[in-house]
């Protein structure tokens, strides 16, 4: 026993063996007490808070898991180097560190708190009718994180032995030089101010904004994101959005289908007035179309009678609506065929004057390739 005693009280590098005997025992020790925390008696309690009706206090045990986990480690870190004793400075060293690494911690567990009371509302936000919260959720989230990092490396900052107030005078007299370098991050800041409040479109919603077509993937202070058709991700800084002139897509009542059906020549009045009858039965029918629509004998073109056809379809779902006009047009196709109406196709008449300048009667009425002629001798 006196043989151990006196070995250790030798001294390695100055500090006695025996210090660093119990700073490895209190390393040990909180590396254990780790274990035990996380392993056992969190894990208990998470599965007690799993049974209870209340959510948030099983998220918050969640939070608090890995925070206390690494608490344990950092102050049996402390003790082990306090009773190492190195010296003054190396303790005044550590004691720095020490609150640098509080703060730190404290910080990670406050991010998790907020990340614990998103996943608690976000179901709550969801089952709301208005979407305006669905944008505004996630922006508080981002600026409770950045307040708790700023707010933790000013403590740092104070514990470190600088002034915090002096700190903040320095930036008050180049306020004027961050301002200006700082300019477009204010000016997309108040673009997204106006956003929310001003709410030209929401999250989901599909726009056309500087020739961008997509839905609305996010917003956030600095920028949108728009998910274009193309699949591409466009980000369109929010002071610009601002001041774009936003066509809201998603917000119209209806889709608007605009139609030019093109029958013969042959066809005659009869026929013509047979086939606008058809078309606008077909549309006044149609469980997918608004009661109102046009149906006119537009115009004679070149080789076709242009019937004009505008109508409105219920359905905003893009493939929903081209289901409703395949319905429309196939309709159409069938009572046209029933009805013998031709739709027309590019034609061409010619004729061939004789030697006495008269016209014969077209002996080749139909040439190839869908050209109509006319032969004269």
């Amino acid at each position: 026993m006196d043989q151990f005693k006196e070995i250790m009280q030798k001294s390695f590098w100055e500090i006695a063996l025996w210090r660093y005997g119990i700073s490895l025992l209190l390393i040990f020790a909180a590396l254990f007490m780790r274990r035990v925390l996380d392993g056992i008696i969190l894990r208990r309690l998470q599965q007690f808070a799993a049974k209870t009706r209340f959510r948030f206090d099983e998220l918050t045990i969640k939070a608090l898991r890995r925070p206390l986990s690494i608490l344990a480690v950092i102050l049996g870190l402390f003790l082990a180097g306090y009773v190492l004793d190195i010296g003054p400075k190396a303790n005044s060293l550590l004691r720095h560190a020490l609150k640098v690494a509080l703060a730190l911690n404290a910080a990670y567990f406050l991010t998790k708190v907020v990340d614990a009371l998103e996943e608690y509302f976000r179901p709550l936000v969801a089952r709301t009718e208005s979407h305006l919260d669905d944008q505004i959720f996630p922006v508080l989230r981002k600026s409770a994180k950045i307040f708790i990092v700023v707010v933790a490396g000013l403590l740092i900052i104070q514990n470190m032995g600088y002034s915090v107030a002096g700190l903040l005078t320095g930036l008050g007299l180049g306020g004027l030089a961050l301002a200006l370098a700082a300019q477009e991050t204010l000016s997309n800041f108040f673009g997204s101010i106006a956003i929310f409040l001003d709410r030209p479109f929401q999250v989901g919603e599909r726009v056309m904004v500087e020739g961008f077509d997509g839905p609305v993937e996010e917003i956030g202070f600095r920028s949108t994101k728009i998910r274009t058709l193309e699949g591409t991700l466009v980000t369109i800084p929010n002071s610009q959005m601002a001041k774009s002139l936003v066509d809201n897509i998603a917000r119209r009542p209806n889709r608007r289908s605009v139609d030019s059906i093109s029958v013969t020549y042959d066809c005659g009045y009869e026929k013509m007035t047979k086939a606008l009858e058809i078309i606008r039965d077909v549309i006044r029918k149609s469980p997918d179309t608004e009661e109102d629509f046009l149906v006119y004998f537009n115009k004679f073109a070149d080789y076709y009678l242009e019937i004009l056809c505008i109508f409105w379809v219920k359905h905003l779902d893009y493939k929903l609506f081209l289901e409703a006009r395949e319905k429309i047009n196939l309709e159409i196709m069938r009572r046209f065929e029933e009805a013998e109406i031709e739709f027309a196709f590019p034609t061409q008449t010619l004729y061939v004057k004789s030697a006495d300048g008269q016209p014969s009667a077209p002996r080749d009425p139909e040439g190839p390739f869908g050209v109509r002629r006319a032969v004269d001798r």
